[in-house]
């Protein structure tokens, strides 16, 4: 596992989590779970979670239809779907995730998420200073910590 936490010292960004992945998975490898119009899939080989938001056709990524296969083995079209954030998802029941930067070994970065648990090993294995997620109730959300000695 490689990671590092860009600190985004100087910005005003929260930190972020930066993995790195030979490849970045296959839409094929994402079976996905629909609750409230949230879209949920995450790759079991790797923890890589994929979201959409999503009521009825729309414009959102310029219209383009998405296939997604369901976990009843379905497929699901939509239509101009919106992407979403990992708060929404957890928020709506879905198994906890963060936002990431997943780096792959042809140089690309991709702005992408990982399930909680995933994303711990890979803040434990993360190179420089000691760090830990910590969970906003109010937000559902996590955010990047350093650990003070």
């Amino acid at each position: 596992m490689k990671a590092s936490v860009n600190w985004m010292e100087g910005w005003a960004n929260p930190p972020k989590l930066e993995i790195h992945l030979d490849r970045y998975p296959e839409s094929g490898q994402f079976v996905y779970e629909e609750t409230q119009g949230c879209y949920f899939a995450v790759d079991q080989e790797t923890g890589v979670v994929r979201y959409f938001y999503y009521e009825r056709p729309g414009r959102g990524y310029g219209g383009r239809t998405f296939d997604l296969k369901m976990k009843d083995g379905s497929t699901r079209s939509l239509i101009g779907p919106w992407s979403s954030r990992c708060q929404c998802m957890n928020e709506v029941g879905f198994p906890h995730s963060v936002e990431c930067v997943i780096i792959t070994e042809d140089g690309c970065n991709y702005a992408g998420a990982l399930l909680i648990d995933v994303a711990k090993e890979y803040l434990r294995a993360a190179e420089g200073d000691a760090a830990e997620f910590v969970f906003d109730s109010k937000e559902n959300e996590y955010t990047i910590q350093r650990i003070q000695p």
